[in-house]
């Protein structure tokens, strides 16, 4: 038996292979809530992932929200107006997990919640989302008001601010308006946002100290909720005042400040405090009293500096008070002068420089352990030190600087035995070539370690051995000069030393300064012969010399000395005149004057009397005997 089938399941089955296929997309749209007029945009994200289908549109209808915006997307044909868009003409391949698509939509004002649908449609397959359109029921929230209870008077560019901020919807506006609180009319300015902080300039340049203006600040949202804030102003015209306290003098790397600030009206102020141009901070201060803080200063340099604090009362008027200081944040600087040796029992002194920036405030030493008197000349400090016992110890210095910075330098002092080393020279002065003998002494305290002496001279360095704590070397006279001979005794580390000085001078030297004969420095004519010497030729052949008429006898043997037989004493004379001079008297002196005008005559009369001088050379030859 044939079963029939009916031709009405027959049409179903042709309906549904005619219909298209369906995708098996997921797909979502965020966000799902936005508050009235706020202008969102919208994201459509396609998950085609293992899907059965190849997508080719996406149409997205909005009737109640409008679309103000849409992307666009490189392959796809893109269709929008004020409630549709549509992307057609592109691929979405079934092995795409995300395909994003955005719009923006702008909220309506609303009065309540309200949600609004929104249909996507993929390939022809619809799909309804709702978008919940929230109503915004709160007003902008506004705080930091400024000025707030107090303006500066007479200010024709009074600043105002506030900070007005809104979550849900945004700020739309905010004005400024005032009034003299007494029935006069407003004035209003409108506020400029700068990221939250909303400015603008107020004149008040009508109000003088002590008159009132009332103030009204409203912000608006988007959706037209409204915040209101009301004040009063009282206008201040007399600036603070401040005064320092301390530091005066210096500073520390670790400083307390101290100040005084007072206000007519501010019951606070705002102190600014600088070291040296440098802000160090910013410290409230209460009317009228004294204001500390402290600061660490380790990292300023030290030295010539100044401090500062201004302070601002609620007007923003000021007061500043600078003060001169010393930043001391180091101890002072020892630079410590001593010798690194001392004779056992014997004195030696010490100088130390010791400096600081704002002064001393103790300086001490000790030696041994045992306190050493100090004495200050300037930046110097000196000191005088001995030890008994040999061997190695500690001079210690201390320094302390008014601010109560301390240093403290040691230095190890080797105290050795007092030899005592001599030395002499013979002769002390001597001539080239000539033999010297150094030699003196070794006076030891104590045992010794060492019995050679090493004598320096200008030729070297001579080692000599001690006999008996006695030595001695010879050596040759150098060249003309001044020379330092020295000995030297070294043990333990520790050289004692003694030094003379050695003259040498050259033969002819030694004669010039013992010589009793004649001055042979005399500059005198080329005629001068010294004694033993023949007389100079002229360049002539000799005319011009003087030669003697007779040879020069050689001088007789002295005869021998034999003293005079010893003699009574014999009275002493007494000058007396005597003959023509006793007869001639006062009148002495007139004769004498006229025998030498007798004299001067006679000298003038025979220089007239003197042939001419001849042409050509003078013959001298018995010229005087004419």
């Amino acid at each position: 038996m044939r079963v029939r089938t009916p031709i009405s399941i027959l049409l179903v089955l042709v309906v549904l292979l005619l219909l298209p296929t369906v995708s098996a997309a997921t797909i979502t749209l965020t966000p799902a809530a936005i508050y009235e007029t706020t202008i969102v945009w919208e994201e459509l994200d396609i998950d085609n992932y293992q899907g059965n289908a190849i997508i080719t549109d996406v149409d997205i209808n909005s009737p109640d929200l409008q679309i103000t915006d849409s992307k666009s997307y490189l392959g796809w044909t893109k269709t929008q107006d004020a409630v549709s868009i549509n992307w057609a003409d592109g691929s979405i391949e079934a092995n795409v997990k995300s395909a994003v698509f955005e719009f923006q939509v702008s909220a309506p004002n609303v009065s309540e919640d309200t949600t609004e649908i929104v249909t996507v449609s993929i390939n022809s397959a619809a799909t309804i989302f709702n978008i919940t359109i929230l109503n915004d029921a709160t007003p902008p929230e506004v705080t930091d008001i400024t000025p707030d209870n107090y303006a500066r008077a007479n200010n024709a560019n009074q600043a105002i601010s506030a900070t007005v901020i809104d979550a849900e919807t945004g700020v739309s506006s905010v004005t400024y308006s005032w009034n003299d609180c007494i029935g006069g009319n407003d004035t209003e300015v409108t506020l400029i946002d700068s990221d939250g902080k909303y400015n603008a300039v107020a004149d008040f340049g009508s109000f003088d100290e002590g008159s009132k203006a009332c103030y009204t600040l409203t912000a608006t949202n988007n959706a037209g909720e409204t915040a209101t804030v009301t004040g009063e102003l009282q206008f201040d015209g007399t600036a603070p005042s401040v005064s320092i306290i301390s530091p005066t003098t210096f500073a520390t790397e670790t400083t307390e400040f101290k100040f005084d600030a007072a206000d007519n009206i501010a019951a606070e102020l705002s102190c600014v405090l600088e070291l040296g141009g440098t802000e160090l901070g910013i410290v409230n201060a209460s009317n009228g009293t004294t204001t500390s803080v402290t600061y660490n200063l380790s990292s300023f340099n030290q030295g010539s500096t100044t401090w500062s604090v201004e302070c601002f009362d609620g007007v923003g008027l000021s007061a500043e008070h600078e003060q001169a200081i010393i930043l001391d944040t180091e101890p002072p600087i020892i630079i410590l002068d001593s010798e690194p040796y001392i004779l056992r029992t014997q004195q030696s002194t010490f100088i130390a420089t010791i400096v600081d920036v704002i002064g001393l405030a103790n300086v001490s030493a000790t030696f041994e352990g045992e306190s050493v008197n100090v004495t200050q000349n300037g930046d110097k400090f000196s000191g005088t030190i001995s030890a008994d016992a040999l061997g190695e110890t500690v001079l210690e210095l201390t320094a302390t600087d008014d601010a109560g910075h301390s240093i403290t330098q040691t230095e190890t002092i080797t105290v050795v035995p007092n030899h005592q080393l001599t030395l002499g020279i013979s002769p002390s002065a001597t001539e080239p070539g000539k033999t010297v003998t150094a030699s003196g002494t070794l006076t030891t305290d104590g045992n010794v370690t060492s019995t050679t002496v090493t004598v320096k001279t200008p030729s070297g360095d001579i080692a000599v051995d001690l006999v008996d704590g006695a030595y001695s070397a010879s050596f040759t006279a150098p060249d003309a000069g001044t020379y330092i001979i020295t000995a030297e005794y070294t043990e333990a580390g520790y050289t004692y030393k003694v030094e003379v000085t050695l003259t040498v001078q050259s033969t002819q030297q030694a004669q010039e300064s013992t010589s009793s004969g004649y001055d042979n420095s005399w500059s005198g004519g080329s005629s001068y012969v010294k004694p033993g010497e023949e007389p100079p030729a002229d360049s002539d052949g000799g005319s011009n010399a003087v030669i003697p008429d007779e040879p020069v006898e050689e001088p007789a043997e002295p005869a021998n000395y034999e003293p005079l037989p010893p003699e009574e004493p014999r009275d002493a004379l007494e000058p007396q005149a005597t003959g023509i001079f006793t007869l001639l008297g006062n009148n002495i002196k007139w004769i004498s004057l006229l025998l030498a005008l007798g004299l001067l005559g006679g000298i003038g009369a025979y220089a007239y009397s003197r042939p001419p001088k001849k042409e050509g050379p003078v013959n001298w030859n018995g010229y005087f005997n004419k």
